[in-house]
């Protein structure tokens, strides 16, 4: 109830023509709702009545840069529409039920009308007006980084002894994700691809803003002693993302997917098990300890330091990687620079881990739009015509023996 009371004070006393005028509350049956003058609409509720359709998912993304709202800290879920005039404003955070969020980083246009025309709430079922609608507003550069944001996300727990295989063999690579096979690789430099630390999950918001970047690759978070209990029986998620040349590898793969689908045999209702990996995401349980004397004779006014140590690089050599899964991920200090870890006798909280895997996937309606934009430049959708078109770099094709043994054996929990 605070949040209804906190968006109509917010979204009433706001004047800007780009955000949403309320004017009241509408109580429903079990949640208030809120009223806005002419009964703007959330987006979310339009995403999702629609199938979350990547290209009503473009749409949007365009016109929320035509409506100059766009940003990366904007989630698609603040935004409205005016049924009216097609407009989209800022409101308040309307979720929808399915596990995907994205931002509205808006999309470029092509178009030489200052104030090109709005597609009608009406029209936004019609797969084939939308589609007409953004070939003659966007290039195709942007059409692809559209679906290329319309993707979907899937995690998935690996098993201790295939992280390394799994983390060092998939980056940079499309892949089954059932079985693990690989059937393209990205061409260009694989030492470019590394892993780093980007978000975080259910840490104490103390210990995360003291977050520092150390460089020898350790990540230092400094904890005072009198918070060490509460930190026990604690689980959090450090969040890594896969960096190189990511969007590169996964526009390249769209603008060919359909080539490579053809040349290797692989039915449409298997597309969608087709996959990029996005990031992982670290895991530590924090194991409760008795309070022992040697608990008491930490310096109760010491910081404390826990360092995460550098996770390997894809390219790095097989003994890095067995050494790190099979080593500790962290280590206690009360020095700042780390040179002197804490002897085991203070009996510190111990740190369980465990490592899930995300993996970025586009469904049939997004390698269905693909195929009419070859379609509507005169190509065949099983060419390379479009990916040349676009000077994309053209991914290199596993045969199936490499395929098959590459990640022989391997299986996510």
């Amino acid at each position: 109830m605070r949040a209804f009371q906190q968006d109509f004070e917010q979204f009433s006393s706001i004047k800007d023509i780009n955000y949403v005028q309320l004017y009241g509350y509408n109580w429903g049956i079990s949640l208030p709702a809120l009223v806005s003058h002419n009964t703007p609409v959330p987006v979310s509720h339009i995403l999702e009545q629609n199938q979350f359709s990547p290209l009503l998912h473009i749409y949007i993304q365009h016109q929320s840069a035509v409506a100059q709202i766009s940003s990366s800290n904007l989630d698609v879920r603040e935004l409205w529409l005016d049924p009216r005039t097609g407009q989209l404003f800022r409101g308040p955070f309307v979720d929808w039920s399915f596990n995907w969020m994205t931002f509205a980083l808006g999309l470029g246009s092509n178009s030489t009308s200052n104030s090109p025309t709005l597609l009608s709430l009406q029209t936004y079922s019609d797969s084939t007006a939308i589609f007409n609608y953004l070939i003659q507003t966007l290039t195709a550069h942007d059409f692809l980084h559209g679906i290329n944001w319309s993707n979907k996300m899937i995690s998935e727990p690996i098993a201790n002894e295939d992280i390394a295989s799994i983390l060092s063999s998939l980056p940079g690579t499309i892949y089954n994700r059932t079985y693990l096979k690989i059937i393209a690789r990205w061409p260009g430099d694989r030492k470019k691809w590394y892993f780093k630390l980007e978000g975080q999950w259910n840490i104490p918001d103390a210990m995360w803003e003291s977050k520092v970047d150390m460089d020898d690759g350790l990540i230092r978070f400094t904890i005072l002693p009198s918070d060490i209990q509460a930190l026990h029986n604690h689980q959090f998620w450090l969040f890594y993302d896969l960096v190189g040349e990511w969007d590169e590898l996964a526009e390249s793969w769209l603008s060919q997917a359909h080539s490579m689908f053809s040349q290797l045999g692989i039915c449409k209702d298997e597309w969608e098990e087709y996959t990029i990996m996005l990031r992982f995401w670290l895991e530590l349980d924090c194991q409760k300890k008795h309070l022992t004397q040697n608990n008491r004779d930490t310096p109760a006014n010491k910081p404390l330091y826990l360092f995460i140590l550098p996770i390997p690089k894809p390219s790095d050599s097989e003994t890095i990687w067995n050494s790190w899964v099979t080593g500790s991920k962290y280590f206690w200090s009360f020095d700042s620079s780390g040179n002197q870890e804490v002897s085991e006798d203070l009996e510190l909280p111990s740190l369980l881990s465990r490592i899930m895997v995300r993996h970025v996937w586009w469904d049939h309606s997004a390698y269905n739009a693909i195929q009419q934009l070859h379609i509507s430049k005169g190509f065949d959708p099983r060419t390379l015509s479009l990916t040349q078109l676009l000077e994309f770099s053209i991914l290199e094709v596993i045969g199936d023996e490499e395929r098959f043994e590459e990640l022989q054996g391997m299986t996510f929990l």
